[in-house]
């Protein structure tokens, strides 16, 4: 600074702790702005993950059983019969005998 005049000195008003440069730009309205939409898509972001989701689809037809036991199932086999009880239910392991 070229202190040319010694009655308008202004180094007693400046100081270099007083005084940054993000102070002295500040900061422009378009980012504050900007700043601001990214702060609520955030947060609307975060409030949906937490939101219940269920697909829906529609589709013609019946419903015969709404659990895997319940559903007719077709067994091949050489001797005609028909199958009261199952002792068996679905992924358990079998064992011979």
């Amino acid at each position: 600074m070229l202190n040319l005049s010694p009655h308008n000195r202004i180094e007693k008003d400046l100081t270099k702790d007083f005084m940054s440069s993000s102070e002295v730009l500040g900061t422009p309205k378009a980012a504050k702005v900007l700043r601001h939409w990214l702060t609520g898509f955030l947060i609307l972001f975060f409030i949906v993950l937490f939101l219940p989701w269920q697909q829906n689809i529609t589709a013609e037809g019946s419903v015969t059983a709404l659990t895997p036991q319940d559903r007719p199932q077709t067994v091949e086999s050489a001797i005609a019969g028909r199958i009261k009880k199952w002792y068996v239910r679905e992924g358990q392991n079998v064992r011979k005998g």
